[in-house]
């Protein structure tokens, strides 16, 4: 027998280097997707931060907000126990930044 999963593609209208803003609306999706009944939710590559950052991507302060972004995501996962969320951020790792 098969089992099946039900994906959400979520887009939301990225704020270049506006975490917060950003991961409230990745929040909503996220409830919109639970409400759904949506099993995993997929967000855009760099979803958190905006793809076009360039520098920004090695300020200290967008970092930070991207940190702060992926813990209220996590809490909001939890408001949403049934549904997976992929979501991209930068994160540095070694002193190398990865997407």
């Amino acid at each position: 027998m098969l089992d099946y999963i039900r994906i959400a593609c979520a887009v939301p209208l990225v704020k270049v280097g506006d975490t917060v803003k950003n991961t409230a609306d990745i929040c909503r999706y996220m409830e919109k997707a639970d409400q759904a009944g949506a099993d995993l939710v997929v967000f855009p590559e760099l979803a958190l931060t905006g793809y076009t950052c360039q520098d920004l991507f090695f300020q200290e302060a967008l970092l930070n907000g991207v940190k702060t972004g992926l813990k209220q995501i996590l809490d909001c996962s939890k408001l949403h126990p049934a549904v997976t969320a992929v979501v991209g951020l930068p994160t540095v790792i070694g002193g190398q930044m990865y997407n």
